[in-house]
């Protein structure tokens, strides 16, 4: 990893540690400090949460693992040299499972969690929803290469639709059903057709 990829995602994490830091502080403010610590508990892996979305949909440099483990990482790293030895002048504070260990256990888990729902879902949905739609045209492999795209991006989601409503016996409805449900399903394949598009254009 070069420098500036390491340092953008030491400013992500520091802004997470940042934002923790100020929940803490307004809670010990205005709250007692036991109920300052719950709110800070919830409130790390939100920050965390938000933190790693904008990491993760924006640069993706490492893995959500390597991500969770450096961003967890520095919140301890900073907690430990500014937060207990310049201020406190103590390591007290990591004798508490509520105030530190609670917290960076729930930072690394929401990002791990929030990377894999970011990188790895919406492949896998695309490759799955491609894969259901080809199996709803045997006559797919025939046609040329031009046309088998379009088809994909417009065929496929109409006569998997058109295959549903055989199944679910739509065709033993009146003929007024019968027309509606037609216009349903060309309103739900251009639908399709227009997120297929957007799905393959990201």
């Amino acid at each position: 990893m070069d420098t500036r990829k390491g340092f953008v995602l030491l400013v992500h994490a520091l802004i997470g540690w940042a934002l923790c830091a100020a929940t803490m502080g307004i809670g010990m403010a205005a709250l007692s400090l036991q109920n300052a610590l719950i709110v800070h508990a919830v409130g790390a892996p939100i920050y965390f949460t938000l933190v790693s979305l904008s990491y993760f949909k924006r640069f993706n440099y490492t893995t959500p693992l390597q991500t969770a483990l450096f961003f967890t990482g520095v919140v301890i790293t900073v907690d430990f040299f500014v937060v207990a030895l310049l201020i406190n002048r103590s390591l007290e504070m990591f004798a508490s499972l509520l105030g530190t260990w609670i917290p960076f256990a729930l930072i690394f888990a929401s990002t791990y969690l929030t990377g894999l729902l970011v990188v790895k879902q919406p492949k896998k949905s695309a490759v799955s929803f491609k894969r259901l739609a080809l199996s709803f045209s045997p006559m797919a492999n025939c046609r040329p290469s031009g046309q088998r795209r379009v088809t994909s991006i417009i065929g496929y989601p109409y006569m998997a639709l058109r295959h549903l409503s055989t199944i679910a016996n739509w065709d033993l409805w009146g003929s007024s059903v019968q027309s509606v449900s037609s216009d349903v399903l060309k309103a739900a394949s251009r639908l399709l057709a227009v997120s297929f598009k957007l799905s393959a254009n990201s």
